[in-house]
Parts: structure tokens; sequence; C-alpha cells
């Protein structure tokens, strides 16, 4: 069956670096690090994913 033109598949994809750190990868962007505060047993090398979700909230 054919998609209909409206729909649109939209893909990301993440790669987990061990512990709380993971790369995130979206279209043809530079890499986008998810981490936590070492508060949380992160790195803080990145925005948690909270702030993530909420940062694209506000896009």
């Amino acid at each position: 069956m054919e998609q209909p033109d409206y729909l649109k598949t939209i893909r990301a994809r993440g790669k987990w670096l061990g512990g709380r750190v993971n790369d995130l990868y979206v279209r043809d962007f530079p890499v986008m690090r998810s981490d936590e505060p070492p508060h949380n047993e992160g790195t803080n090398t990145g925005p948690t994913p909270l702030e993530l979700t909420l940062s694209g909230l506000c896009a």
C-alpha cells in the first residue's frame, strides 16, 4: 500500500556510549549528545533527555 502524501516518515537514531551518555543523530545535522549531571550518575557532557524534550517544545 502506498503512503499518502500528507504522511511523512521521520527518523532519528541514538548510540549509547555507556553510563548515561547517548549520541543522537537526526538527518544530516551534527551529532547531539544527551547526558546527565554527576549527581545523576552522568558526566555532564550534554543536556539531559528532559532538557532536550523541553527545548523541542520551545521550537
